[in-house]
């Protein structure tokens, strides 16, 4: 187990957005075994939580625009202007400008040069999932990236990462660390799977098999895996609307 101390560069909330959230809701509930919240009044969107060992883990909401259903990493800040800004200059572009989320804390939502998609959050009285590197809770975080050294370049100017290669090394050559004051924060790579450019969220479980074969009872289906790795057994897979989504054991 690990706490998670929030911070300015790591990331520290998940969130998804989807069409059908009550739907979403059971299906992660099956699959991850997730408690799911109820849901927020029309101030907040209808926005809802899941909790694991009653901590708060993720969250859902509709989706509001023309977007695909798809989970956002939130990456902290203490203060969400600055880092907008610094976005702002170095090519990145502000998808939703900030928001106060009534005394929880603020949020925004930019988008790198190469277009990954990621959240910032500027905590208050809420600081983000407190528990990861345990069942139910995020594990790991990748950006796949159509041009991994701009969007490399424009996270170390932002939050000040520096690189590194992880040991054991990955079957992917060009896979990288990002590192914040010498520990892993999350990894990059350029796009294999598809010429898209997004964050990928992996989830730990205790069985990724049984966790994957609760998910096709569910609806979901299976992209990728599950496979032995130097890293865990990993299995990538799509929710009721397609969005993707890994778990690693």
């Amino acid at each position: 187990m690990s706490d998670v101390t929030f911070r300015t560069g790591v990331p520290c909330w998940v969130d998804l957005m989807v069409n059908d959230v009550d739907a979403a809701l059971e299906f992660y509930a099956a699959t991850m075994g997730w408690r799911a919240g109820e849901r927020s009044g029309p101030e907040f969107g209808g926005y809802a939580m899941w909790f694991a060992d009653d901590v708060p883990v993720a969250g859902v909401g509709p989706i509001n625009g023309d977007y695909p259903p798809s989970w956002t990493v939130y990456v902290g800040t203490t203060d969400i202007e600055a880092t907008l800004a610094s976005a702002a200059a170095s090519g990145g572009q502000v998808l939703a400008p900030t928001m106060t989320i009534g005394p929880l804390g603020k949020m925004a939502v930019l988008a790198d040069p190469a277009m990954a998609v990621f959240g910032l959050w500027e905590a208050a009285d809420f600081g983000g999932f407190a528990r990861r590197d345990e069942p139910g809770f995020p594990a790991w975080f990748d950006v796949q990236s159509t041009d991994v050294d701009a969007t490399r370049a424009f996270l170390r100017g932002l939050f000040g990462y520096t690189e590194s290669s992880p040991d054991p090394a990955p079957p992917m050559a060009d896979y990288r660390q990002l590192d914040l004051d010498g520990a892993p924060v999350m990894g990059s790579m350029g796009a294999f799977a598809a010429p898209v450019t997004f964050w990928m969220t992996y989830f730990a479980v205790g069985d990724v098999d049984a966790a994957v074969e609760r998910a096709i009872s569910a609806g979901g289906t299976v992209l990728h895996g599950p496979e032995d790795t130097p890293f865990g057994r990993l299995a990538t897979l799509a929710d009721l609307e397609g969005a993707v989504f890994s778990l690693v054991g």
